[in-house]
């Protein structure tokens, strides 16, 4: 048998382009007092990305730390965590302050922040292939 790798997406696959949230059959039913029979639903969110799909929010988190890994851009999802860390001040746990950071990684927001301009540019930038917008 052969073994196939599977190689991870890159971080910008993971930008999610829009946050649904709707509700979704168990598929358990119950009897309701007037002896009709009707579904018990569950609250879903769902992350629609870029390239990488339709993802649960426990998804997008595996998928995306494992492209961060990867891809050799851990010190800067730390610097960006330390940044949000002092500026955002409405998030109540860590996990919401890293999912946070890791969504400004995916869709590199951190391009347009003070301080990570010079430091941090894309590799079309680099090469003088694009202008740099910062």
């Amino acid at each position: 048998m052969v073994s196939v790798e599977k190689k991870t997406l890159p971080p910008d696959a993971y930008a999610i382009r829009l946050q649904l949230g709707r509700s979704v059959g168990t598929g358990t039913y119950e009897i309701t007092r007037i002896g009709t029979r009707r579904e018990i639903n569950r609250y879903a969110v769902t992350y629609q990305t870029a390239a990488a799909g339709d993802l649960d929010p426990e998804e997008w988190r595996k998928g995306i730390s494992a492209a961060i890994v990867e891809c050799g851009e851990t010190e800067l999802l730390e610097r960006i965590v330390e940044d949000c860390r002092r500026r955002c001040s409405w998030f109540k746990t860590d996990e919401e302050l890293i999912e946070y950071a890791m969504s400004c990684l995916a869709n590199r927001a951190y391009k347009y922040w003070d301080g990570f301009q010079d430091k941090y540019l894309c590799e079309e930038v680099a090469d003088g292939k694009i202008d740099n917008p910062g």
